[in-house]
């Protein structure tokens, strides 16, 4: 029977058996005479335990993003640096009666214990939504449910930080309000808290990390490449796509899927996604700008047909790619010191982006390769190499170990300490050759990331320049 023990189910919108049985207990103190109580609610013996459990907010994939905190009373920030207090201070303003609590790894190893007497959690993307026990939702699914301004959404293995800056930079120089959000530019909630014109457009660079959990595509998907990373993260490389799919997985037919027709994954969600779908092509010589390689070519092409789908003519386009900044540590040139080029590309923690990098900077002669070990197939790197200038190279820990397999042929320096390696790349670099720190690897190994990486390798360039023997 409906009921489980009767033959009348009472409230048609109460789904389980034990769902009606809780509803009736709760009623049968506010309703004792009600005939449905007084026929049914001894009989459901339902515990205030088993109540809360049964009330406890559940997963539930079919509620749309907007509505994803309605009827939530208490939320708890797991993660707390920059992104978690944007969004405490969204919370405060958009939910003032909401409980939130915090944890972040700052209060030990035990965070995440205890989540369960939340209703929902928000968690920061480098916390693996497996950890998170209860319902969760994420910054950057608020803020796609909480704005109708139009986004253009960024990802890729390599290149997204560059693309999404210049986008915004050419945006601006056609004259459009835009904003840079996710992981290279603002958190995404705090401009929430902006009184914003109509016609702002937010452009968000976004990570695996943040797509996989996202329920809504930008209006404007671009998608630039896909390398093997953070397999560690999702388990494996399919997994690693599935996320990155995401960005156009919900768009709409009205929607834009802006594509590098030169990566099989791009091409492949070109044929999924409902949304129009433009291939981008090689620019011109006559937009000229400071990025160099043929990678950087083809961000300068994605940022200028998204540029244009905004109608920035072709004027303003020209004279923002002259305008534009290279972003630090991809392929920032530190200068020429005691005669030797110096690229700080610390950037590059994939053997394909290394490989783009050497591609770009033909006079390369010393490499700084290695780091974190995450499995990477190293062999398309040491074919390139063969066929380059590189005479020197320096191998940092982990991978230094088996980046190459035969060492014949070069100048090998293994060390975990930059300032031995700017010497070495001193000592051995001929006159007007390049240094290059590429590393094929994460960073994790030796540094806390490759921004404190690039900024050590820069230092040490500078510290030990300073004169003009190459004795150092």
């Amino acid at each position: 029977d409906e009921l489980g023990f009767g033959r009348v189910k009472p409230w048609e919108c109460v789904g389980t058996f034990e769902e009606t049985r809780a509803a009736l207990t709760l009623a049968a103190s506010k309703s004792p005479k009600s005939i449905i109580v007084r026929t049914y609610a001894h009989r459901a013996n339902m515990s205030t335990e088993k109540i809360a459990q049964i009330l406890r907010r559940q997963p539930n994939d079919t509620v749309s993003s907007p509505f994803i905190l309605l009827g939530v009373r208490s939320a708890v920030l797991v993660g707390y640096a920059r992104e978690g207090k944007a969004t405490h201070m969204w919370l405060r303003r958009r939910y003032p009666w909401m409980t939130v609590a915090i944890r972040d790894q700052s209060q030990g190893r035990n965070y995440l214990k205890g989540l369960e007497q939340f209703d929902i959690a928000i968690k920061t993307p480098g916390i693996p939504g497996r950890m998170i026990p209860i319902p969760y939702t994420t910054a950057t699914e608020l803020f796609f449910g909480h704005t109708d301004l139009p986004i253009v959404g960024v990802t890729g293995t390599k290149g997204k930080s560059t693309t999404s800056s210049l986008i915004a930079h050419l945006l601006k120089s056609g004259g459009k309000k835009s904003v840079l959000v996710g992981n290279i530019g603002r958190p995404m909630l705090e401009q929430l808290l902006l009184p914003l014109p109509a016609s702002t457009i937010f452009v968000a660079e976004l990570s695996s990390y943040q797509l996989q959990d996202l329920r809504l595509s930008p209006a404007t998907a671009v998608v630039l490449n896909l390398f093997t990373e953070h397999v560690d993260y999702h388990g494996s490389r399919e997994a690693y796509a599935a996320a990155k799919a995401a960005i156009v997985v919900h768009q709409r037919p009205s929607d834009l899927y802006i594509y590098n027709p030169r990566d099989r994954f791009a091409r492949q969600l070109a044929k999924k996604t409902v949304a129009r779908t433009l291939p981008w092509k090689q620019m011109s010589p006559g937009y000229v700008s400071r990025l160099q390689g043929l990678h950087n070519q083809e961000n300068i092409a994605a940022a200028v047909m998204v540029a244009r789908s905004f109608g920035v003519g072709d004027a303003a386009l020209k004279r923002g790619l002259m305008t534009f900044q290279p972003l630090p540590h991809r392929l920032q040139a530190i200068g020429t010191y005691r005669g030797v080029q110096f690229v700080d590309d610390a950037i590059s923690t994939t053997p394909e982006s290394t490989i783009a990098a050497l591609r770009a900077l033909p006079a390369t002669e010393t490499v700084f390769l290695g780091g974190t070990d995450r499995g990477y197939d190293f062999r398309e790197l040491e074919a390139f190499l063969k066929r380059t200038k590189v005479k020197n190279i320096v191998l940092f820990p982990d991978t230094g170990r088996r980046i190459l397999r035969s060492t014949a042929g070069y100048r090998i320096l293994h060390t975990k300490r930059m300032r031995d390696a700017v010497m070495f790349a001193y000592r051995y670099t001929s006159p007007k050759a390049l240094c290059l720190l590429s590393c094929a690897s994460p960073s994790y190994s030796v540094w806390e990331n490759f921004e404190v990486k690039g900024n050590e390798f820069q230092y040490w360039v500078r510290q030990l320049g300073k004169g003009k023997s190459k004795n150092v």
